[in-house]
């Protein structure tokens, strides 16, 4: 798309070429793959933080945080306004038993 956009002056001239990789598929997470996790920003510093990521941007548009600045970025919520009483780590079904969560990331 960049190239046959001209988004970049010179990128026509560009030899890029693409290689099969071996031992992956598209159902494997990363840490299936055995790699090492390099962060691709201090907000993203483990593999958790960058799946979830995609499903926080609706928290971003609230009040609320969702972690950045904290050891657990994406992974932890929160609002000063924010009642933890009720609310769930898990989705459970209706009338099923209560559970509890923290008021600090563990």
């Amino acid at each position: 798309m960049i190239r046959g956009e001209g988004w970049i002056p010179g990128i026509e001239e560009l030899d890029l070429r693409v290689i099969q990789m071996s031992d992956w598929n598209r159902d494997m997470m990363w840490p299936e793959t055995g790699l090492e996790w390099i962060p691709t920003s201090p907000n993203l510093p483990t593999f958790e933080s960058a799946l979830i990521y995609a499903g926080t941007c609706f928290i971003e548009a609230t009040t609320a945080s969702e972690g950045r600045g904290t050891p657990l970025p994406f992974l932890t919520i929160g609002a000063p306004w924010f009642r933890y009483r009720g609310f769930s780590k898990r989705p459970r079904p209706m009338g099923a038993g209560k559970e509890s969560v923290s008021k600090q990331a563990p």
